[in-house]
């Protein structure tokens, strides 16, 4: 009976492609992968987040996986963008109230 070149398990036939135990490809069998993204760490998608808050929280929540620098890099300037924007309209809240009563 044959055995597994690496984890030396019998293997069930002597054609057997890849091997039951550990799963590495046996006699020549092809193996397949997948691609793999490169994952850079752009400061352009912090930007993005900024400026558009809400596409910067979808990109955070579909890359956190896959590419997780980028996604932190847009969840950053998304947290930034939002924060930044509330702060102004707070401020613009007020000074609209307080122009309004110097104005009654």
């Amino acid at each position: 009976m044959a055995t597994c070149k690496y984890c030396n398990a019998q293997l069930p036939e002597a054609g057997t492609r890849f091997c039951p135990n550990c799963g590495l490809p046996q006699n020549g069998a092809v193996q397949y992968s997948l691609p793999v993204h490169k994952d850079s760490s752009s400061f352009g998608w912090s930007v993005l987040g900024f400026l558009i808050p809400i596409l910067g929280f979808i990109l955070y929540l579909a890359w956190r996986k896959s590419r997780p620098m980028s996604s932190h890099r847009a969840g950053v300037g998304a947290l930034f963008g939002y924060s930044v924007g509330l702060v102004l309209a707070i401020i613009l809240r007020f000074s609209v109230f307080s122009f309004a009563s110097l104005l009654i």
